[in-house]
């Protein structure tokens, strides 16, 4: 399902929960931590502060980058 029918439709936190998951199974991890979930903190925060988190320096690339960026964004204008 595309983000932009999720809040259209008034999604249930479920239906929301099964994107994420989708999600991070697309993904995968690194380090340990999904990919998709590094990537929605990343557009949270500075990049010091996430080292600080983290440990190690990340940056989403191309359809992550795309797709995180587009729910994070989405979600803070709700």
């Amino acid at each position: 399902m595309k983000l932009s029918k999720l809040y259209a439709n008034n999604t249930t936190s479920l239906e929301l929960e099964r994107y994420e998951s989708s999600k991070r199974s697309q993904y995968g991890k690194v380090r340990g931590h999904y990919r998709w979930d590094l990537a929605k903190v990343w557009f949270r925060t500075t990049n010091d502060n996430f080292f600080k988190i983290y440990g190690f320096n990340f940056v989403p690339r191309g359809k992550l980058h795309e797709e995180a960026r587009e729910f994070v964004w989405t979600r803070a204008n709700q």
